[in-house]
């Protein structure tokens, strides 16, 4: 259908896209690519490693690595740690609208950048510093409890 022109409308799935697109709640409306330059942080279906994504896409590199000839857009969900390369070939299409509920914002729209900006950066920071105290906390924890342990066993000696 994207072939043809027609817009095409898709229910999401998964959570890597997560909280800016909802799983199996949310649907983008999608238009096929046509190989014009992305705009940062627009939202692209493409195929990687055999597999249907609909990540954000982040930039676009020269590769010099003969592994990533021709694989020079990085995509990311915004749920995720891992990015992903895709060559213009791999881009089926770019997302036109985002549908939650009875909701409608284009990717020009405002509500669109706001809930885009809220993802990007305020959920991404958010996960980095509650992991970071969680790993500071419980390399902490392990730290107390190997001195209490040592404390223990010097009693017992």
């Amino acid at each position: 259908m994207l072939n043809n022109g027609e817009k095409v409308e898709l229910l999401v799935k998964g959570d890597s896209m997560r909280p800016f697109l909802r799983n199996e709640k949310d649907r983008v409306c999608l238009v096929k690519y046509s190989g014009e330059p992305l705009k940062k942080n627009c939202l692209a279906l493409f195929k990687y490693n055999g597999k249907y994504f609909l990540h954000r896409y982040i930039k676009f590199v020269h590769s010099q690595n003969i592994k990533h000839v021709n694989k020079s857009f990085i995509f990311k969900g915004d749920n995720n740690l891992n990015m992903e390369m895709a060559g213009k070939e791999d881009i089926i299409g770019t997302v036109e609208v985002v549908i939650r509920g009875r909701f409608c914002f284009g990717k020009d729209s405002f509500m669109y950048k706001i809930l885009s900006f809220l993802s990007i950066f305020l959920y991404a920071n958010l996960k980095k510093l509650l992991r970071n105290k969680y790993i500071c906390n419980n390399s902490m924890f392990l730290h107390i409890s190997s001195l209490t342990k040592d404390l223990s066993e010097r009693r017992n000696h």
